[in-house]
């Protein structure tokens, strides 16, 4: 389902009252895994998330008031890099995502987030190793919060954090997506690798 970008608009412009000295581009895309909306400035990406995601319009927000920026339908050559390269990165064309990004959060969830741009495609790990990877170990709901504020769906990738014992929960997209992107990258790794 895609979300009504002008509609997107106009509530975080009302919301935002400040002198708007950026410009926040949204544009939205269809994948093979749903609708997604992407938001730049003109350094780079801030936001790409899951269209039908329950917490777009909140991140949103979040981004356009970090930045005091205006946001307007349209798009810049970040978005533009971003659709084509999560569409080459859902064909299998490429294991990486490169167009250059900012994030907008705390120090610990940067923290959390570097960490989780470290787990190779492929490949999963616990909360309970990111939260020991922060030196944080007894802070599992912590860094799962962290988690949960990425506003980088599959570019920083944490569909690739479990449970430990390797179960599935909590994910922006929902749980059949974290599921079909942990199975895509494990099988797209075993067919090169045959």
């Amino acid at each position: 389902m895609d979300v009504d970008l002008n509609k997107l608009v106009s509530s975080v412009e009302q919301e935002v009252r400040g002198t708007g000295t950026s410009e926040l581009r949204v544009t939205q895309f269809n994948t093979r895994i749903g609708f997604m909306t992407a938001a730049a400035t003109e350094t780079g990406l801030c936001l790409l998330q899951y269209s039908d995601s329950e917490r777009l319009g909140s991140q949103f927000l979040h981004i356009a008031k970090a930045l005091d920026a205006v946001p307007s339908v349209s798009t810049n050559e970040h978005l533009s890099l971003i659709e084509s390269q999560l569409t080459d990165w859902l064909c299998a064309a490429r294991d990486t995502i490169t167009v250059p990004y900012e994030c907008y959060g705390t120090e610990f969830q940067k923290r959390v987030w570097q960490k989780i741009s470290e787990v190779p495609y492929g490949s999963t790990v616990t909360f309970g190793e990111i939260a020991f990877s922060v030196n944080r170990p007894g802070a599992i709901r912590a860094v799962a919060a962290a988690i949960g504020a990425n506003t980088m769906a599959v570019v920083l990738p944490c569909h690739r954090v479990v449970s430990a014992g390797g179960g599935i929960k909590g994910y922006s997209g929902g749980i059949d997506r974290k599921k079909w992107l942990i199975e895509f990258e494990k099988n797209t790794v075993k067919s090169k690798n045959s």
